[in-house]
């Protein structure tokens, strides 16, 4: 299956041919239409009855040619840096719910907008219910029916494919690809590598079963991914045409020339390319040239590959090219005509060696640039005016400079390959090495620093200089650029370091070199360490902290605090070498705050901060009890319900309070431990009673406290007059207000009438009064209750 990560690769899928049938488009603009075949496009040997697309080569108007398989070869001129395809989409929708989109893409180069395509999410196979989205397109598509523009801006020279980046395994195998040649000068398919003749074979593979299955819209479910795994394919094909003994041969150029074979495999399996009779030297691969070209009679074309081999036959005949993989055989014929010599073309050089050092150059040497002269030998014109020189027939040579010369001297030679070449030129430069002046740096513990070495370097000659390497420090590391050293001190290093660097004129094949030294002063006050404090407290306490006990200073400078940060849950004072946690009242659990140390070095001392964390302890707290005031409105018993007393206390814990009593008042006090209490006093009583209690949390005790009970009013006793009236008398603290009586257990409804139709009595100036009412208004037993216009209340008073 084709990914996006081919793509990315040099090595990605690459399909190539040259199509039989259809011309190659010479161009660096192109329109291509995408169809099915019709049954004269057809390749010879393809029964029509297998569906197949393919590419039609069109002028700007949109009039196409016949469609192919391959499509037309695209020769972009050589040299051309960009690309730009405009295809129509014809293909048919084969009952796909969605319409039968289309792109194009050259692996191993990226187009200006290439992003990617998925499929709509489906539910994974693997059973976990996730939705997931496979890759449909490598690029943007173009919709069924329309036009879309592929624009590569930075084209490389080499061999590649286009092909449909829409559903590749499908749309390829149905025949959606061509090939393109972009050489890098005319005659030179990559810089150096110079041919004369050229052949494009391009292996594939058709399965009909998958191509029937793909026009009748069965092949997988429509709108998502499928897979070539059940692939058998029935037809192997060279060139779009598989092996026939009347197929004719295919012109690949002359005996004793560099010949171009463009080896690609446009299909799912791998094909074994076997040259019989001969071998050839590959120098490119995926359109990435080899930096040590490999001499071989066959070359393994696993699916998606390409190969550039030079083929120089030594005798005109036909050649066979047959796939050495298993169930495929002969594939395709070459021929190679005899043709006449063709003359070789020197190419001058330029060399360059260090002064008093000899220059000695490898076979091939002088010849390795040289046009047609694969064959040819070196034969020495003139040497050179300083020196000696040893030039041998294969083009390697030895120059060996006079000494202490330096500058340009030149020879000149020919190729020969049974006929002269032109005369070129080789130039020597003898170098002078570049001049390093030491350099010093300082900088701050801990600090890295640049130092800019070449600034007072020089070169003789006045070549740019590089920094190629350097050692590292002693006590630092150092790294560099081409222009630039950088050295870092170890962590808290102070003194001297020194460590060298070599710089280079460039010049090839040996460059001059020179090795200069840098010191570096590391200076300055290194920063004291703040180290973590961890304390543990009672609540409500005062802890005094030596946060410096375990702080340092690398050069044993006296530390002080200089600032402290306060805590969330409580304060924190600077002591200058200590600091004073307080916590918030009747806080427990964590805190933390942090404090800055400084060794008071002038002008800049160096500062470090720290972080404390407290742990505050829970310590139990005694009860607060409230006093409380209560007023009695009983004749004799007055209660009072949980909690009582209690009520209105705390306890800052949480725990839970009990009553204690601590005195009794006149009269009888019963106090529970809920806070509830009972009252119990004599009829006539109008008053003010005091009693204490205290407030106990299981462990600590309240401070006591008062409870007061008030009784402002009361009925003393009934009496009844001669002519039967009753005479209620009481008492009251406050002489002067009036009193209401009330029939029934409380101070509500509608009250009594004095035998003189009054509501109200006033009370005299000793506290006493008296409530006449008419003997028909009371029975014995019947409850009565009082209440005072200062709203004291006697309630539930019985009648005798």
């Amino acid at each position: 299956m084709r990914t996006l990560h081919h793509f990315l690769r040099a090595c990605s899928l690459a399909v190539v041919g040259v199509a039989l049938g259809t011309s190659p488009v010479w161009s660096a603009e192109v329109w291509l239409e995408a169809r099915p075949l019709t049954g004269l496009e057809y390749p010879v040997g393809i029964p029509s009855t297998v569906p197949m697309w393919g590419y039609a080569s069109c002028d700007s108007s949109w009039v196409c040619g016949p469609a192919a398989v391959p499509g037309p070869q695209l020769v972009v001129p050589a040299g051309e840096t960009s690309l730009t395809i405009h295809l129509k989409n014809n293909l048919p929708a084969i009952g796909l719910s969605v319409p039968n989109m289309t792109s194009v893409v050259i692996p191993g180069q990226r187009e200006d907008n290439m992003v990617p395509v998925m499929f709509d999410p489906i539910v994974s196979p693997h059973g976990d219910g996730v939705l997931r989205a496979r890759m449909r397109s490598f690029t943007h598509e173009t919709t069924q029916g329309q036009i879309g523009d592929y624009v590569w801006s930075n084209l490389k020279p080499g061999t590649y494919l286009y092909h449909s980046g829409t559903h590749a395994q499908v749309q390829v195998q149905m025949g959606l690809y061509g090939s393109i040649k972009a050489d890098a000068v005319t005659g030179q398919a990559y810089a150096g590598q110079a041919y004369v003749g050229e052949a494009t074979l391009l292996f594939s593979e058709i399965d009909p079963a998958l191509h029937t299955e793909v026009a009748n819209g069965t092949y997988g479910t429509a709108g998502h991914s499928t897979s070539t795994i059940n692939y058998q394919p029935k037809y192997f094909l060279i060139n779009g045409a598989p092996y026939s003994a009347l197929t004719a041969p295919i012109a690949a150029g002359q005996a004793g020339q560099r010949n171009l074979l463009r080896l690609l495999n446009a299909g799912v399996e791998s094909h074994v390319a076997a040259l019989l009779g001969g071998h050839f030297q590959v120098i490119a691969e995926d359109g990435n040239p080899l930096a040590h070209p490999r001499e071989q009679y066959e070359t393994l074309l696993a699916a998606a590959k390409t190969m550039d081999a030079i083929w120089v036959p030594a005798v005109n005949g036909t050649y066979s090219i047959h796939d050495r993989r298993n169930r495929q055989g002969m594939l395709a014929k070459l021929e190679v005509s005899a043709g006449a010599a063709v003359a070789p073309t020197a190419v001058s050089d330029a060399y360059s060696t260090p002064v008093n050092i000899p220059l000695n150059v490898a076979a091939r040497g002088v010849l390795l640039n040289d046009q047609n002269a694969l064959t040819a030998t070196a034969v020495l014109v003139t040497g050179p005016a300083s020196g000696t020189l040893v030039l041998n027939a294969d083009g390697s040579f030895v120059y060996t400079p006079a000494p202490a010369f330096f500058g340009q001297v030149s020879f000149t030679y020919k190729a020969n390959n049974g006929t002269d070449s032109n005369v070129a030129t080789v130039t020597i430069t003898v170098n002078r090495p570049p001049v390093t002046v030491n350099d010093a740096a300082t900088t701050q513990p801990n600090t890295a620093v640049t130092v800019n070495v070449l600034a007072n370097d020089s070169d003789p000659e006045s070549q740019p200089l590089t920094i190629t390497s350097v050692t590292q420090g002693t006590n630092g590391a150092v790294t560099f650029t081409a222009t630039g050293v950088v050295y870092t001190p170890n962590a808290a290093f102070t003194g001297v370091d020194t460590f060298t660097y070599t710089i280079s004129d460039g010049q090839l094949p040996v460059p001059g070199t020179a090795t200069g030294t840098v010191t570096v002063t590391v200076v300055g006050n290194l920063a004291p360490t703040a180290n973590p404090d961890l304390r543990t407290m009672a609540e409500d306490g005062t802890l005094i902290i030596s946060v410096l006990a375990n702080d340092t200073d690398p050069e044993n400078q006296p530390l002080t605090i200089t600032a402290v940060t306060q805590g969330a849950h409580g304060t924190v004072t600077n002591n200058g070498t200590t600091v004073t946690y307080k916590p918030a009242l009747n806080f427990n659990g964590g805190d933390s705050f942090t404090y800055t140390i400084s060794d008071g070095q002038a002008p800049t001392p160096g500062t470090a901060t720290g972080m404390v964390t407290m742990t505050v302890t829970p310590v139990n707290d005694a009860p607060v009890a409230v006093a409380n005031t209560y007023g009695v409105n009983k004749q004799t018993s007055f209660t009072v319900p949980a909690f009582g007393v209690l009520a209105n206390d705390s306890d800052v814990d949480g725990n839970t309070l009990t009553a204690v009593q601590r005195s009794n008042p006149s009269g009888t006090v019963s106090l529970n431990a809920d806070g509830s209490f009972t009252y119990t006093t004599t009829a006539g009583y109008v008053g003010t009673r005091v009693f204490k209690y205290r407030a106990n949390d299981g462990l600590l005790n309240s401070a006591d406290v008062n409870v007061t009970l008030v009784k402002d009013l009361t009925v003393v006793r009934f009496d009844r007059a001669a002519n039967g009236d009753w005479l209620i008398r009481g008492k009251s603290t406050k002489p002067n207000t009036t009193v209401t009586i009330y029939p029934g257990a409380t101070a509500t409804g509608t009250p009594l009438t004095t035998t003189t139709g009054q509501t109200s009595v006033t009370v005299g100036g000793n506290g006493s009064w008296t409530f006449r009412t008419a003997a028909g208004s009371l029975s014995s037993g019947q409850p009565i209750s009082a209440k005072s216009s200062t709203g004291a209340e006697v309630i539930d008073v019985p009648v005798p």
